[in-house]
């Protein structure tokens, strides 16, 4: 009797001592793939192409009002080879009306910007300027219709890629030239005042191509992101440079290996700190990895992440999400179902990959923009070889993304479950003990 009684009580010990190791097992290592990571199940709400057989694109867009207003290029409307395409839509992304700018030459819009009672568009003209393609601003009104036109550069190339409001007022500018600076090609930072009117400029760069992509203003200044060959540690390294509010370099930091690597947007960051997407030729998987990095407020890294397969994929830009998360978009021809798709990936504050999905056809497709709505959706601008009229058309989607459970480490799944079978199995090995 004392020896059967000896081994009911090691019986349900056994079954406490299983549980307990139930609840000890961090619930991310019993839920693989719970976390969201991989291809993700949300939906496309809509989808719009616009253009026509020749190439139209659109790089960045804004909310306004009940819709949405793009700048892009056009070969398919206009006056030249390329114009400045303007093009405003409404809350379900039908066209709403569309403007061109531009002469007989190549003239491209990069960024646009709301300003007031109107837009602005920085991109680049070889239409008018002083030749050689110059940095092109062009101020509309709220119905697209051209106010005034500034043009920025001297004989040679000079470009603009992105444009902000400045925190002091007016605007800042920042893009490429090869007409001012110490090198092949500098970064190029404008401060214009809300007229267009320069108050200064500043280059960065050395004896190497330098190109400036991305800038956001900060409190006390600006943060530029792109590519330096001047310094680093070979090929081409990711660059980010910290001014001040009126262009002054107070540092700047490079990030990278042998071969190319690139940052192509950049955003502040809640500690203080920098958070760049871009890509990578020195590190990941493939022949070309998105690449997510993060610094501190000195520009000192904390941490990098790649993502990708063993193809080409890049991040092209980046923004904070509501929930404090951050959604990237790009491209990649590793996953999908073409060439190579559009890429939309959400990440927590930390890097970790919570979801991401793919979109296109058997052609090329890649994003360009991304940025969130109010309802939490997410409004991606691009560029689609696989729908639309041929050649290459501007492309918006609008995606509800999944929803997901972070994982905490708080619940075990089973948990309950493990604890009724123990119990039950205790109070049938103890009633036993009555025979």
């Amino acid at each position: 009797m004392r020896r059967r009684k000896a081994v009911l009580h090691f019986l349900c010990a056994s079954v406490a001592i299983v549980v307990v190791l139930f609840m000890l097992i961090p619930a991310h290592e019993w839920r693989a793939g719970a976390s969201g990571t991989g291809e993700a199940n949300g939906e496309v709400i809509w989808n719009n192409t616009f253009g026509s057989e020749r190439y139209d694109r659109g790089p960045s867009f804004q909310h306004a009002g009940d819709g949405l207003i793009i700048a892009g290029w056009t070969q398919s409307y206009g006056a030249g080879d390329d114009d400045v395409w303007l093009l405003k839509t409404d809350a379900y992304g039908n066209e709403a009306w569309n403007r061109t700018f531009g002469g007989k030459e190549s003239d491209k819009g990069f960024y646009i910007q709301s300003a007031g009672n109107g837009y602005m568009i920085v991109g680049v003209t070889y239409s008018y300027g002083a030749g050689g393609g110059d940095l092109w601003l062009i101020k509309t009104d709220l119905y697209g219709n051209e106010l005034w036109n500034r043009s920025f550069g001297s004989t040679n190339y000079d470009k603009g890629y992105c444009m902000q409001k400045a925190p002091d007022g007016g605007y800042i500018l920042l893009g490429i030239t090869y007409s001012y600076g110490f090198g092949k090609s500098d970064v190029w930072l404008i401060k214009v005042d809300e007229s267009g009117d320069e108050i200064w400029n500043h280059t960065f760069g050395g004896s190497e191509p330098d190109v400036g992509f991305y800038v956001e203003g900060v409190d006390d200044g600006y943060i530029i992101t792109g590519v330096t060959y001047s310094y680093g540690a070979g090929g081409g390294d990711l660059w980010l440079i910290k001014t001040d509010l009126y262009g002054n370099e107070l540092w700047n930091r490079t990030f990278g290996g042998a071969s190319d690597d690139v940052g192509n947007a950049v955003v502040h960051t809640p500690d203080g700190g920098y958070l760049i997407t871009g890509e990578t030729h020195s590190f990941g998987a493939g022949k070309n990895d998105l690449w997510l990095l993060k610094t501190d407020a000195a520009g000192s890294e904390l941490w990098n992440r790649t993502f990708g397969g063993d193809d080409y994929d890049k991040g092209t830009f980046i923004r904070r999400t509501v929930d404090g998360n951050y959604i990237i978009t790009g491209m990649t021809y590793s996953f999908g179902t073409g060439k190579n798709d559009v890429w939309l990936m959400e990440v927590d504050a930390s890097g970790k990959e919570r979801w991401n999905s793919t979109f296109g056809g058997a052609d090329y497709d890649i994003g360009f923009h991304v940025q969130q709505a109010d309802d939490g959706s997410y409004i991606i601008t691009g560029v689609t070889y696989s729908f639309g009229a041929g050649g290459g058309d501007l492309w918006l989607l609008r995606y509800v993304a999944p929803t997901i459970t972070p994982d905490d480490g708080s619940r075990v799944p089973g948990f309950g479950f493990s604890f009724f079978i123990g119990a039950v199995l205790c109070m049938l090995l103890l009633k036993r003990k009555k025979f």
